[in-house]
């Protein structure tokens, strides 16, 4: 089996889009936002669906494998009274950094250039363009 037709499990996907924005996220609207860009528009294999909301779209499957990742120690959830901020955790770096995972070389470089990218945009506009792309993504089917 080649390297590319491994499957990578969407949470050790989430662990290196972590990684990749400097370790933290702040907001839970930016890390959905983000996975969905990263998923419909960049072509990561991600394996969420997305459901249209009021800040556009929300997958109740990535939220649960973020509670997972949080109850397992691989990512840390803080909450401030009015966000939540997600920071890579010591064993989530150790776990990323075993050599049991065999991710593409492509797709690792791909997704570190993205994720670079979209860190340096503002979470209004990632959150409008989300949203604009859900919406021609439901205009289309």
């Amino acid at each position: 089996m080649n390297q590319s037709s491994v499957s990578i499990p969407s949470p050790l996907l989430l662990l290196k889009i972590l990684k990749e924005h400097s370790g933290v996220i702040e907001g839970r609207k930016r890390f959905q936002k983000i996975v969905f860009l990263l998923k419909e528009k960049y072509g990561i294999p991600l394996k969420y669906s997305f459901l249209s909301y009021y800040y556009g779209p929300y997958s109740k499957e990535l939220q649960r494998d973020l509670n997972i990742l949080v109850r397992l120690g691989l990512i840390e959830e803080d909450f401030d009274g009015v966000m939540y901020t997600y920071k890579l955790t010591e064993l989530g770096e150790k776990l990323l950094n075993k050599k049991a995972w065999n991710i593409d070389r492509k797709l690792e470089r791909k997704l570190k250039d993205i994720v670079k990218y979209l860190e340096k945009i503002d979470t209004f506009k990632i959150v409008s363009e989300a949203k604009e792309l859900m919406k021609s993504i439901e205009g289309s089917a």
